[in-house]
Order: C-alpha cells, then sequence, then structure tokens
C-alpha cells in the first residue's frame, strides 16, 4: 500500500522548491525526480518536434508505442488564481498530443500546484479520459505535485527495498563464497550487557565465557536490539557477521564504518549515510544524485526506526573510521543511534573499545540537569578470544582437505601434528590464535616445510608468494599470465617489486596526523600513489595493479577521483610499518599506532627489507 510522505522535512522542501517554479524552471527541476521512478527518462529539447507534440519528456524505445509521455505545467498563478487560462492550456497540449498521432502506454500531465481546484481537475481528467478512450494511450493521470511527491518516494522505497532483499546473500557470497572449506562454527568468546545513558557508561553486567557460534549468538537479541562485537586483528568479525546473515531473512544495510564522513553533525545525516545511492540507479548525473539523496533519506530513516520493518542495520570496523574515532565519538554514536529499532550490529577491534573506554569515564555533552530526561541503553557486547589448540586443529585438517597435492597435504600434517604436541609455540608463538594469521601460516606451510617464523617475515612471505603465484599459475596452463603493472615486457619480478612500492606508498598516504598521533585512514587517491614515486609513473591503467597486489578499488563514489584500499585492514598497518622502517625520519616525533609499533619490531627483528 502506497504510503503518504507529507509529514517528512524533505517532502515539504521539495514541494516548497517546486511550488515556486514555473514554465520551464518546472519543467527540468522535475526530471530528476522523475528518474526515480523511471531512470531512463530523455529531455525532449523545447520547442521542437516533440514540444509541439505536447511532450516535454518521455521515456524511449523503438517502438510505435512509447512507454512515457510526461507534459508539464508551471504556473505561475497561485492556487486561489487558476482560472480559464491555465485548464486552456493543459487541454490545448492533450489535444496537441491526440493530434499527433503518437501513442504511449502512460501519459502523465504534471503541475506544480495541490491540485485544489475541481475546475482544473475535472476538465483535464475528463480530457485524459478521452485519450485512453480513443487508444491513443494505455492510462493517463493528472498529478499535482503532492501527487508527483508521493509517487516518487514510494517508489524510491521500492527501489531500495529491493536493494536490500538481495543485500545478505549479495554480502555473505562475496566473502564466504571464496573459501574452499567450512569455517570453524564453535570459537571462544564472551558475552556481556553494556549499560549507558546518553553521558556515560553506567553498568557492565552478565560477563558469561563459553565456547559458542558468534554468527548465532549475535542475533540473540533480548532485552536489546544492539550487538557489539569485537576482537582482535584478524579474529574473524566481519566473517561472523557475515555468517550471522544467513541465520536470518532479514534485508541489510551493511555499512563500511570507514566510509562514515567525518562531516556527519547528527543521526539524519548517519542513518543518510547507510546506503549507497548512487548504487540505485547506476550512473546519474551529479544533479540528479542530490535529489536521490534527498529523497532517499527520510525513507532510510523510516526503515530503520521502525522495529517491524525486516531489515537489519551492520556497522563494520568502527576503528577505521575516523568519525568514530575521535574523542566521544563511541557516545555520540550510541546516541544517534538510539532511535533505531531495528537490530543494530556493530564490529570494533578490541584494542579500540579498550582505549574508548576512557571517554566514559567523564560525562560527554551536557551535563544531564533535574529536567533532563536520562535515555538508557542496553547493548550486548560480545568479544571474540583467542582461539584454542582444538580450533587450529580443526581448522587446519579441514584446509589439509581441501588441498590435492600430496606432500602439501604432508606439510600440513606435520603442523597439526606440532599443535597436537605442544611445541609449535616454539615456532609460531601465539600467531595461529587469530584465524587470519592461521590462514596466512596455513598457505605458507602448504608450500614449504614449518619453520619458525614471525609475524612480520609471515606477512611478507605469503604477500610475496601470493603474488607469485598469481603471475605465474596463468602461464602454468598456456596463458600469457596476468596484466603486468607497467608494460608487457615486465618480468614477474619487476610487477613484485612494483606492487611492494605501491603498497607501501599507498599506506604512507593513508595516515594523517592529528596533534601528535598518527591515524591511518581507509583509502588514498590512486593518483597519489602514482605521483609519489617516479617508478611508478608509467602506470596507465588500474587493472595490473589490483591483479598484483592487495589493493583493491575503494567504494568509488561518482564524479570523485579514483580511490584504493588494503583487501584487509591488518596488511595496511604491515606494509605502513614496512614503509617507515625504509624511511625512519617520514614519522619523526609521532607517536605511531600500537599495531604499527608491533610490526615495526618485527620486522627489525627478522632484518625484513622489501624488493
Amino acid at each position: 500500500m502506497a504510503k503518504s510522505w507529507n509529514s517528512f522535512n524533505e517532502f515539504r522542501t521539495l514541494s516548497g522548491e517546486l511550488a515556486t517554479s514555473d514554465g520551464p524552471h518546472f519543467e527540468r527541476q522535475i526530471i530528476p525526480l522523475l528518474r526515480i521512478i523511471w531512470p531512463d527518462l530523455v529531455v525532449t529539447p523545447s520547442r521542437r518536434f516533440f514540444d509541439r507534440k505536447g511532450i516535454d519528456h518521455l521515456v524511449w524505445e523503438d517502438t510505435e508505442i512509447l512507454p512515457l509521455v510526461v507534459q508539464c505545467k508551471g504556473f505561475q498563478v497561485q492556487e486561489h488564481e487558476i482560472g480559464i487560462s491555465q485548464v486552456q492550456q493543459c487541454l490545448e497540449s492533450i489535444a496537441s498530443f491526440k493530434h499527433s498521432n503518437c501513442k504511449a502506454k502512460t501519459y502523465l500531465l504534471i503541475h506544480n500546484r495541490t491540485g485544489q481546484n475541481e475546475d482544473l481537475r475535472k476538465s483535464v481528467t475528463s480530457a485524459l479520459v478521452e485519450l485512453v478512450t480513443d487508444s491513443c494511450v494505455d492510462q493517463a493521470h493528472l498529478w499535482d505535485r503532492q501527487m508527483l511527491l508521493n509517487n516518487v518516494f514510494n517508489a524510491m522505497l521500492i527501489r531500495i527495498e529491493e536493494y536490500l532483499s538481495c543485500s545478505s546473500s549479495r554480502y555473505s557470497s562475496e566473502l564466504l563464497g571464496t573459501l574452499p572449506y567450512q569455517p570453524i562454527l564453535e570459537t571462544p568468546l564472551q558475552i556481556s550487557t553494556l549499560h549507558t545513558d546518553q553521558y556515560r557508561m553506567v553498568a557492565a553486567s552478565g560477563h558469561q565465557t563459553l565456547l559458542s557460534d558468534p554468527a548465532i549468538e549475535i542475533f540473540k537479541f533480548d532485552s536489546c536490539n544492539m550487538t557489539l562485537l569485537i576482537g582482535g586483528a584478524g579474529y574473524g568479525k566481519t566473517t561472523s557477521v557475515l555468517r550471522s546473515l544467513e541465520q536470518t531473512d532479514k534485508s541489510v544495510f551493511y555499512v563500511a564504518a570507514s566510509t562514515i564522513s567525518s562531516e556527519i553533525t547528527g543521526s539524519k545525516q548517519l542513518l543518510a549515510a547507510c546506503i549507497r545511492v548512487d548504487e540505485l540507479f547506476g550512473d546519474v548525473t551529479e544533479e540528479d544524485l542530490l535529489v536521490h539523496q534527498a529523497v532517499a533519506r527520510p525513507i532510510i530513516e523510516y526503515l530503520l526506526k521502525n522495529e517491524k520493518h525486516p531489515v537489519v542495520l551492520i556497522l563494520d570496523a568502527l576503528d577505521e573510521s575516523l568519525y568514530f574515532s575521535r574523542r566521544g565519538g563511541i557516545q555520540t554514536l550510541f546516541n544517534q543511534l538510539r532511535d533505531v529499532k531495528v537490530p543494530i550490529i556493530l564490529t570494533a577491534r578490541s584494542e579500540f573499545w579498550a582505549l574508548r573506554q576512557s571517554d566514559f569515564h567523564v560525562p560527554f555533552g551536557i551535563t544531564a540537569t533535574a529536567r533532563t530526561h536520562t535515555r538508557n541503553n542496553v547493548i550486548k557486547l560480545i568479544e571474540l578470544f583467542p582461539w584454542n589448540d582444538a580450533q587450529i586443529v580443526e581448522l587446519a585438517m579441514r584446509f589439509r582437505e581441501s588441498l590435492d597435492d600430496h606432500e602439501a597435504k604432508e606439510r600440513i600434517t606435520g603442523f597439526i601434528e606440532l599443535v597436537n604436541n605442544g611445541t609449535y609455540h616454539e615456532m609460531y608463538g601465539d600467531i595461529p590464535r587469530r584465524p587470519l594469521f592461521l590462514k596466512l601460516i596455513l598457505d605458507t606451510v602448504a608450500v614449504q616445510e614449518v619453520k619458525k617464523i614471525g609475524i612480520a617475515r609471515l606477512f611478507y612471505d605469503w604477500t610475496y608468494r601470493k603474488i607469485s603465484r598469481d603471475i605465474n599459475e596463468p602461464m602454468r596452463w598456456g596463458g600469457l599470465g596476468r596484466e603486468p603493472i607497467l608494460n608487457e615486457n615486465e618480468t614477474a619480478d619487476e610487477t613484485i617489486t612494483l606492487s611492494f612500492i605501491a603498497m607501501m606508498n599507498a599506506a604512507a598516504q593513508m595516515t594523517e596526523t592529528l596533534i601528535d598521533e598518527l591515524v591511518l585512514l581507509p583509502d588514498c587517491v590512486l593518483n597519489d600513489i602514482v605521483s609519489d614515486d617516479e617508478r611508478l609513473s608509467g602506470i596507465s591503467g588500474t587493472t595490473g595493479l589490483f591483479l598484483n597486489s592487495l589493493l583493491v578499488p575503494a567504494p568509488k563514489f561518482p564524479h570523485k577521483q579514483l580511490k584504493v584500499c588494503f583487501c584487509h585492514r591488518a596488511f595496511q598497518e604491515f606494509f605502513l610499518a614496512l614503509h617507515i622502517h625504509e624511511n625512519p625520519d617520514v614519522f619523526d616525533g609521532v607517536k605511531l599506532p600500537e599495531a604499527i609499533e608491533d610490526f615495526l619490531l618485527s620486522i627489525r627483528g627478522e632484518e625484513i627489507v622489501s624488493n
């Protein structure tokens, strides 16, 4: 059933803009709105062939019957001044179309008043009925500006619902579809309940440590609708969230927190950022996109603030957002999400959450008074713990079964024996207790014997081997190999060297110094990477770089420069540490994040240098 949207500010603003536009201005102003319903809408040249036939806009098909014909009437007179002249203008346009021998499936006459004038409504409706009776059109409608906007807003609602309806399978298949084996389900975790008000943390209770599937625990909403999932780098937070989507039939607003602008000032803007409106329609002009975003904003708010709507909001990796990393950012986030009634899932690194705890020790914002209503919030906190030997062995066994090479299987068996006899610590320390890092170890052991290795050497060797394999594997089967980074005369070693240079440059570009602390950014402009080193200056395309590195295109925003990001934050941290190691003065006097310091310590201890 169609919904009325006239109670929303965005509706009233657009209605006011349409009411004060007339003539050609009104014709142009409704184009972005109509394209929400009919993305293929075409503007006809003024005072030309179609205009003389009573057609301002249309949807074109190379057939006898046009899908849509639109006639616009932007009256200059006010509502109470509408009279015979305005009625006659409408009737003449309808007559022009009728006598043009054009045919359409749908004919719309749209004007910029509210439709209260009975003479206009009855006379025009009668003429439109004749268009249908005379078989000029299949259907014909008279829309005032309110009817236009309601139809546009409802079309946007349908568009967003359809987009979200396939989002669950789309997001989960992108990640889980790449795994050659079933992930480990039951892992160590702790569940507790947080109580906050709009100013500070009030209490934490109900601590429970257990072995369970985080994907199932995430969606157990009892006394609250918000779950915060935390864990160290590589603990499988995103994997757990995407697996949880298999447990629900809800549609998904999935938001990488790194895409949230630091310029957001309120909850309305935050909620509006929960969907990429440009992805709904493909290529659009900047003017169209601004209107589409204005229409989408109240619809997103409407979907998220009604608990009956079958949707879930996921904000992934809060620690990768400058907006949420600022002082008081988490309290601000909780307050901005307070009116969201659908299930909310947040993820963040444990160290980020621990660092932000100091913000809760003092009130943030305006201090409550006796007359201030204190709003309480309940949050379910799930913390992923390091894996134990049982999970490590189980994943190694599943990985082994996915291999075809007998020698590789034997090497994995040797690794499993190390875990079973308790001696793997001598080789890897606690590195295998993180599922991402364990996967890197298993990939490494599959091609070489078990050997003592640190975290930096693990990342370096795995990356080198992956790029080398990606270059050489196609040639094993008679192919020409992957597209090179610079030119076709490039050797495999040269490609790997250029790849490491690009990744180190990218990691350095993805930084910002706030006061005296280095902050990691989620992405950077591709051109900045290329221009930062003359060895990359010959890059003319992006395919070779993306195919031969751990860099991937960042979410593309229309009319913006292409940006890149790392496939995982941990690789960004490693290559930034490698860059700092080889350029020790680059961030002199700046406090580095703990993860970068850890990688630097390992790089120095293992004497790693880039190609």
